[in-house]
């Protein structure tokens, strides 16, 4: 009769629109982007979350720290040689000791130049890697940072046992080209894995 009222839902009816219910409740979580943020149903990562999510981003971005690092250092150097000038020292004060020695130079020019050329170098190749993937770039920081190795040991065994005087901006100049080397070990690894 049509003044019966309303007839109540059945069960089936219930059951679908629970259904349908939680479906939308849940539509949201999967539009998320693997960046970490709303993706806004593109499922594009964020910038932040590209970077992060690349290993070779941030080995090339340490390296390429360690050698901006080693170049303020050996051109600091490299500037007070050449204009003779006292170096700023700090933590410890042998800079101008070891500035005057005549380690300082070879073959006339500034050992400093020698190692700004070289990290000049390391840089330009592990930025060519960073942007290109070539993994044959790798060789370039990992054999000169081989051989920066060797160098350094030789010069801070110079400073220790023969000028009798450590300069810190020497220190600083082969701790991260040494770092830089490890780095590119690493990266060589990684790189040889992947291939």
């Amino acid at each position: 009769a049509s003044g019966a009222g309303p007839r109540p839902p059945s069960a089936r009816g219930v059951r679908a629109a629970a259904v349908g219910g939680a479906a939308a409740s849940t539509g949201p979580l999967e539009s998320v982007a693997p960046g970490g943020g709303a993706g806004g149903g593109t499922g594009r990562p964020s910038p932040l979350g590209r970077w992060l999510s690349s290993d070779r981003a941030r080995l090339a971005a340490l390296m390429t720290l360690f050698a901006l690092i080693a170049i303020a250092a050996l051109t600091y150097l490299a500037i007070v040689k050449l204009t003779n000038t006292q170096a700023v020292c700090f933590v410890v004060q042998g800079c101008d000791q070891v500035e005057a020695s005549r380690y300082s130079l070879f073959l006339g020019i500034p050992v400093a130049l020698y190692g700004l050329a070289m990290v000049l170098v390391v840089l330009g190749s592990v930025l060519a890697w960073w942007r290109t993937g070539d993994r044959r770039l790798l060789y370039v920081p990992y054999t000169l940072g081989l051989i920066g190795v060797f160098v350094i040991a030789a010069l801070v065994y110079l400073e220790l046992f023969v000028i009798h005087a450590v300069c810190i901006w020497c220190t600083t100049a082969g701790t991260s080209i040494i770092l830089g080397w490890i780095v590119s070990i690493v990266a060589v690894r990684r790189s040889s894995a992947t291939a």
